[in-house]
């Protein structure tokens, strides 16, 4: 998809220093949605998401804005999780290692799963 110069909003810089030099010129990146952004030479998409304070900066490696959105719906989902868990310091390892199988047990093969079950149950760990 082509756009006229005229359809193009102004470009927002996203860097630390404001000053803009010509002669050191940055790359700059153009708002085309909530939280989308096109950077300006190359036409890449990037999503910019935050969560619990932080911010998430991902480039989406595509210059299809359909499909920019969708990889940002699911990127959204993705920051939101990580943003869930504030209390990670204080999981013990059992704790840590039970969520953990219970991600990846689905991933596993049966015999591996039951094995990583043994290895990984609060009850192997002595305290």
């Amino acid at each position: 998809m082509r756009f006229s110069t005229g359809e193009l909003p102004v470009p927002i810089v996203m860097s630390a220093n404001p000053v803009n030099n010509s002669n050191d010129e940055k790359p700059s990146f153009v708002k085309v949605a909530a939280c989308l952004y096109r950077h300006s030479r190359t036409a890449i998409y990037y999503g910019l998401v935050k969560r619990s304070g932080k911010q998430f900066r991902m480039s989406f490696k595509t210059r299809d804005r359909m499909l920019a959105e969708r990889l940002l719906a699911d990127y959204r989902q993705k920051a939101g999780r990580l943003g869930r868990r504030t209390a990670v310091g204080k999981l013990t390892f059992a704790e840590l290692s039970d969520s953990w199988f219970a991600i990846e047990k689905p991933k596993l093969k049966p015999a591996s799963a039951s094995r990583l079950d043994v290895s990984t149950s609060s009850n192997s760990v002595n305290n």
